[in-house]
């Protein structure tokens, strides 16, 4: 699971946690806590309305078919399922599925390795969404963020 180290920027979502003005430059980092059993600690951030950079740090357990994701601190009871449905030859887009939870509905999340020169994002995964285990159902229901 090394394609996950690092981190992510969310460049395209079905999310409305990420759709809301409230939530702006979406970006998550993984990190490995442990590879057997395969555990990865997370920190959500974003930019809230008045500017400050807000976390949310989780740790992702995977349990044979997706990672299943807790919260940490008073997010601790907030729980979801997760999968990699797929990514670029290059390692520098990467697509998520989220099955949901009690506060999201399921969705995708479309990321862009941070730092990564990838050009027209759109673009690249419109031409290669099958690859990157995207219906066209799929694509047609992302929303594409501004960059970061």
């Amino acid at each position: 699971m090394s394609l996950l180290l690092g981190t992510w920027q969310v460049r395209a979502t079905n999310i409305p946690l990420w759709l809301s003005n409230e939530r702006v430059a979406p970006a998550i980092a993984f990190e490995l806590i442990s590879d057997a059993p395969l555990v990865l600690g997370d920190d959500v951030s974003w930019h809230s309305s008045d500017g400050r950079r807000e976390h949310q740090l989780g740790v992702d357990r995977w349990n044979g078919s997706d990672f299943a994701r807790r919260g940490l601190g008073r997010r601790r009871l907030r729980r979801s399922q997760w999968s990699v449905v797929g990514s670029s030859a290059d390692r520098d887009i990467l697509v998520l599925r989220l099955t949901g939870s009690r506060s999201t509905p399921p969705g995708l999340d479309v990321f862009v390795r941070a730092g990564a020169e990838i050009g027209d994002a759109r673009t690249l995964v419109a031409h290669s969404a099958t690859a990157l285990g995207l219906s066209a159902e799929d694509f047609a229901s992302l929303t594409w963020l501004d960059r970061p």
